[in-house]
């Protein structure tokens, strides 16, 4: 493949990601007008042939720093950082570690945390409030806390090192977010 030809491409990976014992499909996919262009990406999940969550990314604000030496670790020069990125930690990282930062992600001071970006997303999402979205937030800080919650990160930059985090909820059938940077 030349650095002038169009690129498009598709990567797949099957894993439990919302706690059900079955796998799911997490797919990227990305295209860009060229190996040195922006790339722009989708990262959608899928569960039982249903999509749970999905995300549109687009690269131009970061795409000249892949030639930053430690911007990507692990590679060096400016193809094979954007490649490393884009085809390997976007999918690598989605499940992150089990040591998450519970309590940033359930800081009920925080309007960056699931106290502050949960309700308001139940009552847009799927028109929950009130007490009962009172009640499933309190559930989905007790499961991160027991650490029984499924969490996904979604990178928006290779440098972003507090990453955008959601995790499933049953009680709605999608992911929440419980965490922005």
């Amino acid at each position: 493949m030349t650095e002038s030809q169009p690129i498009e491409k598709r990567i797949t990976r099957s894993v439990d990601v919302t706690g059900d014992g079955i796998e799911d499909v997490i797919m990227l996919h990305v295209r860009g007008e060229s190996l040195t262009s922006p790339f722009f990406w989708t990262l959608t999940i899928r569960s039982e042939d249903r999509e749970i969550f999905k995300y549109d990314g687009d690269g131009t604000w970061f795409n000249s720093f892949f030639d930053d030496v430690g911007y990507v670790s692990g590679c060096t020069g400016y193809v094979a950082c954007k490649e490393k990125f884009f085809y390997g930690d976007i999918l690598d990282l989605v499940l992150p570690p089990s040591s998450y930062n519970v309590d940033a992600f359930a800081d009920e001071a925080a309007s960056n945390s699931l106290y502050g970006l949960g309700r308001p997303y139940l009552k847009k999402c799927c028109s929950v409030e009130g007490r009962d979205a009172d009640i499933i937030v309190a559930d989905m800080a007790a499961r991160l806390r027991n650490g029984t919650a499924v969490v996904i990160q979604n990178y928006t930059s290779a440098m972003t090192l507090n990453p955008h985090a959601a995790m499933f909820v049953p009680e709605v059938g999608q992911f929440i977010p419980i965490y922005e940077p």
